[in-house]
């Protein structure tokens, strides 16, 4: 989970990730994800937002970007956007 620099490898930032050895570059948590920790080695690091929320945010580093979906729409987990019903549905 750290990107070689001049003389040392740093540790990957919350909202990213490098799950290979050497001169890989961190990769952003998917929109829909957040990760707050550092120095993560998988995409799993990466937490879904709950159905009902939704971030279109990549590299996000909290829940906080994770928001409600509006009335008259929803989301499954880990949703980059939500949707609007269907006709004869609705959401609370």
């Amino acid at each position: 989970g750290s990107v070689g620099a001049t003389t040392e490898c740093e540790p990957c930032p919350a909202g990213k990730y490098s799950d290979f050895d050497g001169p890989e570059i961190c990769k952003d948590c998917e929109a829909g994800r957040y990760s707050s920790a550092t120095s993560s080695i998988s995409a799993d690091a990466c937490v879904a937002c709950e159905g009902g929320k939704a971030s279109s945010d990549t590299g996000a580093t909290s829940a906080g970007t994770c928001v409600d979906c509006v009335l008259g729409s929803y989301s499954t987990e880990s949703s980059d956007s939500c949707v609007e019903c269907e006709v004869g549905r609705y959401s609370s």
